[in-house]
């Protein structure tokens, strides 16, 4: 009868657990019920939100990355908005504190150890926002120059004119000068040169425009421009500025090869002197004299021996 009566109060401690957990899960119900509404209308919302972001951002004439942030920038704000809300109707809302307390130690040790990724990864971002460039524009990246082959989310490559490719991250890009060739199509050549002191310099900045003229790589819509820049030290020198398009640098190479064989062509047939750096030597103490008008006087000695020839010597004044 003991042992009975053991088994009876369990079975009954079963009943009244069994009962009690029956009681709050009917009491929890409504709270889990509306914590699925608040999600599923939430998750309703966000996607209406994507579909606007979408449609205004090609309203806006935004195209590529612009469309992509918008859209998942609206959808991840009412996402993420429904499902705090719907924890804190299912009185989660502690755990979720604890959660994100765990995961914000980790995201720091994380952060910490990726900083780098990230900062490349978000720069890359930065940089097809901003079309600083696209593939097979030519750029000189802080005194780096190449033809982009890839923009990657990590880095941008570069191949440059010995033909080697150069990897560049893409933080180092966003923080240095960029300068873009390729933008409008077209690009400027200067030439520099110099001409000798006796030259009519009215007679060759004419040449000079004429023999641009006949440069065939040149654009025929834009202006060819030539102006003497500087007196050196043994020329007079002159910057020539014409316009090309541009689409390879071999172009523009090819342009200024063209341009200085012409202008060196041009400048013998009509006798025109090319100046280069030339050093001259006084050789008098006061105001300077040249060695041909130096005079020079010749002495010999005798010799006693018949056979012997006399050495002359020689001995400036």
């Amino acid at each position: 009868m003991q042992h009975e009566s053991k088994i009876l109060h369990q079975t009954s401690k079963i009943e009244l657990l069994l009962h009690q957990w029956e009681q709050k899960i009917w009491d929890f119900l409504p709270n889990l019920l509306s914590a699925a509404l608040i999600f599923i209308i939430f998750w309703i919302l966000a996607t209406l939100a994507r579909r606007v972001a979408r449609k205004l951002a090609e309203r806006m004439d935004k195209k590529g990355i612009w469309i992509t942030w918008a859209c998942w920038s609206g959808y991840s704000f009412f996402l993420i908005s429904g499902i705090f809300l719907a924890l804190e109707a299912v009185e989660l809302t502690p755990f979720l504190t604890h959660m994100l307390a765990g995961a914000g130690i980790l995201s720091v040790i994380i952060g910490l150890a990726l900083k780098d990724v990230v900062s490349n990864l978000f720069s890359g971002l930065l940089l097809r926002s901003q079309h600083l460039f696209s593939l097979g524009d030519w750029v000189q990246i802080d005194g780096t120059l190449g033809q982009v082959k890839v923009a990657g989310s990590l880095t941008t490559s570069l191949e440059n004119l010995a033909g080697q490719c150069i990897d560049i991250p893409n933080h180092l890009v966003y923080q240095s000068k960029v300068t873009n060739f390729s933008t409008n199509g077209k690009l400027r050549v200067i030439l520099s040169c110099g001409v000798a002191y006796g030259e009519d310099l009215a007679r060759v900045h004419q040449i000079a425009l004429s023999e641009a003229q006949q440069i065939p790589q040149r654009n025929q819509d834009m202006p060819i421009d030539c102006y003497f820049t500087e007196i050196g030290s043994s020329s007079y020198q002159f910057i020539l500025r014409f316009w090309i398009n541009f689409q390879d640098y071999n172009q523009y190479l090819e342009a200024m090869s063209t341009a200085i064989m012409q202008i060196k062509a041009r400048f013998d047939a009509e006798k025109i002197c090319v100046a280069y750096n030339t050093t001259t030597l006084d050789f008098g103490v006061k105001g300077g004299v040249t060695l041909s008008e130096m005079p020079i006087s010749v002495r010999i000695s005798p010799n006693s021996s018949a056979n012997s020839q006399s050495q002359p010597q020689t001995s400036p004044q």
